[in-house]
């Protein structure tokens, strides 16, 4: 018996799974590989995903100097012939978050995981001297920065910045140091220039180095410029010739919070007095893209997206729909899964976390089911059939309802489908446009009465069909303009345009749209303290972003 015993246990140690290595990103910006910026800098805080790459029960070094073996686990790097262990702050099952050293050299490498002997496959990286990633609320790039006051009280739509005032922006990758990077981390402004763009201007920068407090931690100080405003105005950090992520900051001329968030403002002053909050935001979206010239050849796609989210003080970081007015934003995107619902546009990145039920229904002509997915509180469904290619008709009238569920109780609220009025005077289906400048886009027919006089506009690009490299954005500006600007910044963060095929056409993997959202209707239901419900048309066309 205890022979046998004996043989079981040996045979539980060599038959071990081998870890595997999906993919390495710079721990804030989560910029996915192969898009721009997506290297890692040296010295820089990086995450690893795979499987089987620790312990089932997730492990955290608590002290200096950090190890390079924590549980078993161990990365390596090896480039230019040389291969050196990374430093590890944490490793579980699916993922480690390490350090990558200081004196690794830049180039492309590869990096191998070793857990309790057993070796991974090579996963390739590129290393680079610097390629800044802001951190964000959500910890997933995307959405409210990590940037706080000098009294490092956390910026959100209930305690926002003024303009004038210093701010401190919380990222990873600024460069190497001279110094160990398993220990608590000099102090002092890194070589290189550093530019920080607030909404549309150029901040001042009076510090950019390690933090001092947090191994592979960078903060950057800056002045909030005059002129910005906004719960969602667009922070981005350009170092090394490399351009971050794209999250936001909450900016007002004064008092505590901001004035065009979603949430309005009576709930933004409930949140703000220490009470929590719970919101729906349901959108449904109707979209026509021409993709050829001198052809009505075109594509029609119809959304319904909901979220139920609530909010604490604590969580007011979480507190993200879209981008304020002047301002745009980009988030790559792999495999179209972009902000939390997969649709055309990035208006809604909320955390979703309240149940109201399996399903939603939604009536326009017909019944059609919007069922949960991808969480407690997030709902979707593409209308479009093919026994009826166009749902959702602008002028329509349609009803969204449910039964409720453990959070939110039952619903249902009525609207009409906005018009179809603005659409873009300089674009033109096919149209080519460049990466690597400013475009301006104009427009006519906007209606001022709607969506507080603004417009939506946006797009994406993607490098082929398997959608492995896309990336949207998405601005708003004035009606009453008739133009914006659409900042290098964001186009150079798209990838080249490709083209896929249908039967005999060629069309570009490319999308430019405007729409206006029309007034939202609001509605109420238990376990809610305000809901909205608002529509859009979005006139597009198939561009090559070049």
């Amino acid at each position: 018996m205890l022979r046998i015993s004996l043989c079981v246990l040996a045979l539980a140690f060599t038959v071990r799974a081998q870890p595997t290595l999906s993919g390495a990103v710079n721990a804030a910006s989560w910029m996915p590989p192969e898009m721009p910026s997506s290297a890692i800098a040296q010295g820089s805080l990086f995450s690893v995903f795979g499987t089987n790459l620790g312990p089932a029960s997730y492990t955290v070094a608590s002290s200096f100097p950090l190890p390079t073996n924590l549980a078993g686990t161990t990365l390596s790097m090896t480039v230019k012939g040389a291969t050196k262990p990374a430093i590890l702050l944490s490793a579980g099952q699916y993922q480690i978050n390490a350090i990558l050293p200081s004196d690794v050299p830049a180039g492309t490498g590869t990096l191998t995981a070793t857990v309790n002997g057993q070796a991974s496959g090579a996963l390739q990286i590129q290393i680079t001297g610097a390629a800044f990633g802001i951190f964000t609320f959500g910890s997933s790039g995307v959405g409210q920065a990590v940037a706080t006051d000098r009294s490092y009280v956390p910026n959100s739509v209930i305690h926002t910045f003024h303009p004038g005032d210093v701010a401190i922006l919380w990222g990873t990758g600024l460069g190497p140091i001279n110094e160990s990077d398993a220990g608590l981390p000099p102090t002092g402004d890194l070589p290189g220039a550093v530019q920080v763009i607030v909404g549309n201007s150029q901040a001042k920068v009076s510090y950019h180095g390690r933090s001092g407090c947090c191994a592979g931690v960078d903060q950057i100080v800056f002045t909030v410029p005059p002129g910005v405003e906004g719960c969602a105005v667009p922070v981005s950090v350009q170092a090394n010739g490399q351009t971050s992520n794209f999250p936001t900051i909450a900016v007002s001329e004064s008092g505590g919070t901001c004035s065009d968030s979603p949430l309005g403002s009576a709930l933004l002053e409930k949140l703000a007095s220490g009470q929590d909050v719970a919101f729906s935001y349901i959108r449904l979206e109707d979209a026509i893209m021409r993709f050829q010239k001198l052809s009505l050849a075109a594509s029609y796609s119809d959304f319904a997206t909901a979220t139920f989210s609530s909010y604490s003080p604590s969580t007011a970081g979480l507190v993200q729909y879209g981008v304020s007015s002047g301002y745009c934003i980009a988030v790559p995107c792999p495999g179209f899964r972009c902000a939390v619902n997969g649709a055309y546009t990035l208006s809604d990145m909320s955390p979703a976390n309240l149940d109201a039920g399996s399903a939603l229904s939604l009536t326009s002509g017909g019944p059609i089911p919007v069922p949960k997915v991808n969480g407690a509180g997030e709902y979707w469904a593409i209308l479009n059939s093919n026994s009826n290619p166009r749902y959702l008709w602008p002028g329509a009238a349609y009803s969204v309802s449910g039964t409720g569920g453990k959070s939110v109780g039952t619903f249902s609220v009525s609207g009409r489908g906005g018009l179809a009025g603005v659409q873009f005077t300089n674009v033109t289906a096919a149209q080519g446009i460049p990466r690597n400048a400013a475009f301006t886009v104009q427009w006519s027919g906007a209606d001022p009465s709607i969506q507080s006089g603004q417009v939506a506009l946006g797009g994406y690009s993607a490098a082929d069909t398997t959608y492995k490299q896309v990336t949207y954005f998405q601005c708003q500006a004035p009606a009453s303009a008739g133009q914006l600007t659409i900042p290098a910044s964001i186009l150079s963060m798209l990838p080249a345009t490709g083209t896929g095929q249908g039967g005999s056409i060629t069309y570009p993997l490319g999308w430019l749209w405007i729409g206006q959202y029309d007034n939202p209707v609001s509605f109420s239901a238990p376990g809610l303290d305000s809901g909205v419900i608002t529509d859009i048309f979005l006139n597009g066309f198939g561009v090559y972003f070049q």
